[in-house]
C-alpha cells in the first residue's frame, strides 16, 4: 500500500505515533521520515530517535548548525538523507568535501546513512545491490571516519558547541575532548581551571598519522601541524 506522506498533517502523525507507541510492547525505537530540513516531532513523546533529511550542503557550519538545531539532544540522531554520494537530488561532492561532511556529522553525534547512488535514489550500488557498481574510494573515506571513532570512547562524548574558538567539539567535560579543525589553524578549548591534559593531533585524512603535543596543555592556542583538516 502506498500512502503519500503529504496527506498527513503534523497533528495526524503525532496521533499515529502516540497510538503506535501505546502498542509498542517490545520497546522498538520509533521515529518518522521527516521532510528535508524539518523536524516538527523532535519533542514528541512517542519519538525515541530523530531522522533528518538535511541539511544537504558543503558548508560545514550550515551542516553542523542545521543538525544541532533539529535534533533532540536526549535522543539518538539518524542522519538519513544527508550525505548521498552520486544522487541527483543532492550535491556533487568531491572526496575532500565527502570526508569533511562525514566528520562534521559525527561531531554532531549523528549516525550517518551513507548512500552510493548512480543518479536517483534507486539506482547505483545502494539501489541495485550490484557490488560492481560501488564507488569503493568513497566508501573507504566514510569507513575511515567510522573506524577511527571505534578506537575512542565515542559513546561517552557529547557535542559541545561554544567551548572552542574554531572547529567542532565532542567532550566529556574535564576529562577528554575531541575537536575537528576542517582547515587547520589554531584552536583554544575552554577547559576547567587548573586542569591539564596530554594531547595528540590526528590527521583527519589519514588517521594513522598522529603527532603528539609535547608536554601537558590546558587546551589553549594549539596549532595544527599544517593547513589540512585535523583532529
Amino acid at each position: 500500500m502506498y500512502i503519500n506522506v503529504n496527506e498527513f498533517t503534523a497533528s495526524e502523525i503525532n496521533g499515529l505515533g502516540t497510538k503506535i507507541s501505546l502498542q509498542n510492547a517490545q520497546g522498538h525505537l520509533l521515529s518518522v521520515h521527516n521532510e528535508t530540513n524539518q523536524n516538527p516531532f523532535e519533542n514528541s513523546a512517542w519519538a525515541t530517535y530523530q531522522v533528518l533529511q538535511g541539511p544537504k550542503t558543503t558548508n560545514l557550519n550550515t551542516l553542523y548548525n542545521g543538525l544541532m538545531a533539529r535534533k533532540n539532544v536526549n535522543q539518538p540522531l539518524y542522519a538519513q538523507e544527508v550525505l548521498w554520494y552520486g544522487n541527483i537530488y543532492q550535491l556533487s561532492y568531491t572526496d575532500v568535501q565527502l570526508r569533511k561532511n562525514a566528520w562534521v556529522i559525527i561531531m554532531a553525534a549523528g549516525a550517518l546513512n551513507f548512500a552510493d547512488n548512480s543518479g536517483d535514489s534507486s539506482s547505483g550500488y545502494s539501489g541495485t545491490l550490484d557490488i560492481n557498481q560501488r564507488h569503493q574510494t568513497q566508501h573507504n573515506i566514510i569507513k575511515s571516519v567510522w573506524d577511527f571513532m571505534e578506537t575512542i570512547p565515542y559513546y561517552q562524548l557529547t557535542p559541545t558547541p561554544g567551548i572552542t574558538n574554531s572547529g567542532y567539539c565532542l567532550a566529556k567535560t574535564g576529562k577528554m575532548y575531541l575537536v575537528y579543525i576542517p582547515t587547520g589553524g589554531t584552536v583554544s578549548v575552554s577547559t576547567p581551571m587548573g586542569t591539564s591534559y596530554s594531547g595528540t593531533w590526528i590527521n583527519a585524512s589519514n588517521t594513522s598519522e598522529k603527532v603528539d603535543i609535547l608536554g601537558l596543555t590546558d587546551g589553549k592556542n594549539l596549532s595544527t601541524p599544517n593547513a589540512g583538516d585535523w583532529l
